[in-house]
């Protein structure tokens, strides 16, 4: 182990993609399920379109992305919405355990200083509020279908909006989950090895 201050109180942390991979792709099944026999008509004339879904997947990642940036930067870095406060004391929680500093002075800010970084996750405490809930993409899903996709299926009703949204809710989630896992990996366990 190396000589990190909690090497000795905590075991290394290893990514579990295991049981988000479970959990995603349940509530995915559950979603295009729902769909499916809720509304079949449209669920299948939706599915029989896939260039169409294919164009409006990567259409919707554009307002999903500008959501996650300002959801991010503006909402999960304060409180600034009452019912987000439990995600803004997690995430404030996840990044005081992987916390970077570099104690510089106004005095002498030219002064080379160590930087003392918390930032990979080495170790199982640091992985606390790493990951969004297990429940996080129900809710995505929710938000998206009333504010993006049933307006754009009442503008658009030949569209497949909905399963596009559906495919562009999980693809974005899914892959913010993995590179967040990814920028928190440790230099010597991991990055030192490709570089």
């Amino acid at each position: 182990m190396s000589d990190h201050p909690h090497s000795e109180s905590h075991q290394p942390h290893e990514v579990q993609f295991g049981p988000f991979l479970f959990w995603t792709s349940l509530q995915v099944v559950a979603a295009f399920l729902i769909f499916r026999f809720a509304f079949p008509a449209s669920f299948f004339a939706e599915i029989s379109q896939p260039w169409a879904i294919l164009v409006w997947t990567v259409a919707l990642g554009i307002p999903l992305s500008l959501f996650e940036y300002l959801y991010h930067r503006y909402l999960l870095h304060s409180a600034v919405l009452p019912f987000l406060g439990s995600m803004h004391r997690a995430h404030s929680h996840h990044h005081g355990l992987t916390k970077v500093k570099a104690p510089v002075t106004p005095k002498t800010p030219d002064k080379l200083v160590t930087v003392e970084s918390d930032y990979p996750i080495e170790y199982e405490h640091q992985a606390e509020s790493m990951m969004f809930p297990t429940y996080s993409i129900s809710i995505f899903f929710a938000l998206f279908l009333v504010v993006l996709a049933l307006p754009l299926k009442l503008l658009f009703p030949g569209a497949p909006v909905i399963t596009a949204m559906l495919i562009t809710v999980t693809l974005s989630y899914s892959l913010y989950e993995a590179w967040h896992a990814v920028m928190h990996l440790p230099m010597d366990r991991f990055w030192s090895k490709l570089l």
